[in-house]
């Protein structure tokens, strides 16, 4: 399908995929404050594969079996979901949603780094190396307050974040391998993966009684919000606008993720918007224009 020029529709579908993926940030604290950490992952992995299966069914894709494709499923299932989503979902006990939503800010910026060491065809210039640092240092001013925390959670909490922000950029880049199977595809193989391979951890724990579980509504509600708009729906938005107008024009959502997300974070857990958070995520974003060398230029892939 040739690529065509986005319009208002396609804006306000970018909009609605970034309210989703800043909203999880928020529904991840929410669940986290009456469920198991490891349960809130796998329920969201779960309702999100139910979703994503059917609609896999519904527009009649084949899944074309091959060792390559399930083996780096298999891989994707923990580096994409179950680290980053039960890093997320732990840290956010400890600091508030809005600091981790700025902290995933910093994938793209891993996501170049990792690309010239494991590439061949994406090698940075020293533009490229000078955005990386600007927009780390984003990441270290945020982390800074770690270090006055009383408590040594905060610390962990905020490293946390930033390792799972690592874990996206590596999953991003090791996703090119399989990049020759409809996003959908990959993004049912994923989850179906990581589903199995969470799934007998989390039933000899429930038998067993080591996985306490007494849910709140609000708690339930949020798991199932989870599993519904940033986790399934919010894909195949995604995948709707890189099939029509590219992969350059989604980006743009790396810039309003965190937006959303402190946006979230003031209107229903009454969190603080500081003027060092917005000079953080302003340092970040900078950094991250600066490396990819988005002067202007219009490059779809």
């Amino acid at each position: 399908m040739a690529l065509r020029q986005p319009g208002v529709l396609d804006f306000g579908s970018l909009g609605l995929i970034s309210m989703m993926f800043g909203s999880a940030f928020f529904l991840m604290k929410i669940a986290a404050e009456s469920i198991p950490v490891i349960l809130v992952v796998f329920l969201r992995l779960f309702i999100a594969l139910i979703l994503i299966f059917l609609f896999l069914k519904f527009k009649s894709l084949n899944i074309k079996n091959s060792y390559k494709f399930w083996t780096n499923c298999l891989s994707l299932g923990f580096v994409a979901n179950i680290i980053p989503f039960s890093l997320l979902t732990w840290s956010e006990q400890y600091i508030d949603s809005t600091v981790a939503s700025i902290y995933i800010t910093a994938t793209p910026v891993f996501a170049v780094l990792i690309a010239h060491f494991g590439s061949h065809d994406e090698k940075f210039k020293p533009r490229t190396a000078i955005g990386i640092l600007i927009g780390l240092s984003g990441t270290l001013f945020l982390l800074k307050d770690g270090f006055k925390a009383v408590s040594s959670e905060n610390l962990i909490a905020q490293g946390a974040c930033l390792l799972a922000a690592f874990c996206y950029a590596f999953s991003r880049v090791q996703t090119r391998k399989i990049s020759d199977h409809h996003p959908v595809v990959i993004s049912f193989g994923v989850l179906l993966c990581a589903v199995l391979e969470m799934l007998p951890f989390v039933s000899y724990n429930l038998l067993s009684g080591t996985i306490p579980f007494n849910p709140s509504l609000s708690g339930i509600l949020a798991v199932i919000l989870l599993g519904i708009f940033p986790t399934a729906l919010a894909f195949i938005l995604v995948y709707r606008l890189i099939a029509e107008v590219g992969a350059v024009f989604l980006t743009t959502t790396n810039y309003l993720v965190p937006v959303f997300g402190a946006l979230w974070g003031y209107i229903f857990l009454s969190e603080h918007i500081t003027s060092e958070l917005i000079l953080c995520f302003l340092t970040i974003v900078i950094g991250l224009w600066i490396a990819k060398g988005r002067f202007g230029r219009r490059k779809d892939v």
